[in-house]
C-alpha cells in the first residue's frame, strides 16, 4: 500500500517546489548582495590607492616646498655677504682716498661732522668733538682731536692730542709728543716724545720715549718705552715691557 495518497503526493512535490524556488530567489539575493559587497571592496581599495598617491603627492610637495625655502635662505644669506663685501670695499676706497686735501691752512672739522674718506695735510688738523672721520688723518702739522671722535683709520702727524672718549681703529703716531685722553679706544699708539694715555683708556701697544698711563690704563700688548716711564693705579698690561734702543 503507498505511503501517500497522489493527491498528497502532488501536494508534498508542489510544497517542495515552491521551498525550492525560494531557495533559488533567496541564493540570487545572496548573489546580488555579495556582488555589491565585492563592488563596495573594490571601491575601498581604489579609494585607499588614491589617498596613498595623495599622501606621496604631498610628500613630494613637501620636499619641494622645503628644497625651496632652503635655496632661498642660501640665496639671501649670499646677497647679505655680497652686500657686506661690496660696503667692505667701498669703505676701504673711501678710508684710502684723501676726501681733504689742503697744502696751505689748517683743516678744521667742525662739531658733529662726518667725513667720508681721509684728510691729508700740510699744515695742522683740529678735529672738533663728536665728529666722525671715516678715513685716515694724515698731517705734517699738529693734530688735535675732541671728545668722543670716531676715525676709521691711522692718524699720523707731528704732535697729536687726543680728547676723551675717542677711538681710533688703527695706529696713532706721533713725531712728537702724543697725549691721548681718558676712556678711549685704540690700537698700537707710538710717539718719539713723551706719551701720556689718560685715565681707563685701553689700547694695544705703547712705544714712547717716556711713557706716563694713568689710572685704568689697559694694555694688550706690551710696552716699549726708551726714557722713563710711570705707571698709575690699577693698571693692566699683558705682554713684554721693554726699553727700545
Amino acid at each position: 500500500m503507498p505511503i501517500f495518497s497522489g493527491k498528497e503526493k502532488e501536494r508534498k512535490i508542489r510544497v517542495l517546489t515552491q521551498q525550492l524556488e525560494n531557495l533559488k530567489r533567496q541564493n540570487q539575493a545572496l548573489t546580488e548582495q555579495i556582488r555589491k559587497y565585492e563592488g563596495r571592496f573594490d571601491d575601498v581599495k581604489e579609494m585607499q590607492a588614491i589617498i596613498e598617491r595623495l599622501k606621496n603627492e604631498n610628500q613630494n610637495l613637501v620636499n619641494k616646498l622645503e628644497k625651496f625655502v632652503i635655496e632661498r635662505q642660501q640665496m639671501k644669506e649670499t646677497i647679505e655677504n655680497l652686500k657686506k663685501d661690496l660696503i667692505m670695499k667701498r669703505e676701504q676706497i673711501e678710508m684710502k682716498t684723501f676726501a681733504i686735501n689742503s697744502e696751505n691752512v689748517d683743516v678744521v672739522i667742525s662739531k658733529g661732522i662726518t667725513i667720508n674718506g681721509g684728510i691729508n695735510s700740510k699744515k695742522n688738523v683740529i678735529i672738533e668733538e663728536k665728529a666722525r672721520i671715516n678715513g685716515d688723518i694724515k698731517a705734517s702739522g699738529d693734530v688735535t682731536i675732541g671728545n668722543e671722535v670716531y676715525i676709521k683709520g691711522f692718524v699720523e702727524g707731528n704732535s697729536i692730542k687726543i680728547g676723551d672718549g675717542v677711538t681710533v681703529e688703527d695706529s696713532v703716531r706721533g713725531k712728537g709728543k702724543v697725549e691721548i685722553g681718558a676712556g678711549c679706544t685704540l690700537k698700537l699708539v707710538m710717539g718719539e716724545g713723551d706719551l701720556n694715555i689718560g685715565n681707563s683708556t685701553e689700547l694695544l701697544k705703547a712705544v714712547g720715549g717716556r711713557v706716563t698711563l694713568g689710572n685704568g690704563v689697559t694694555v694688550k700688548d706690551g710696552i716699549e718705552y726708551s726714557d722713563a716711564m710711570k705707571i698709575g693705579s690699577n693698571v693692566t698690561i699683558h705682554g713684554e715691557i721693554r726699553t727700545k734702543p
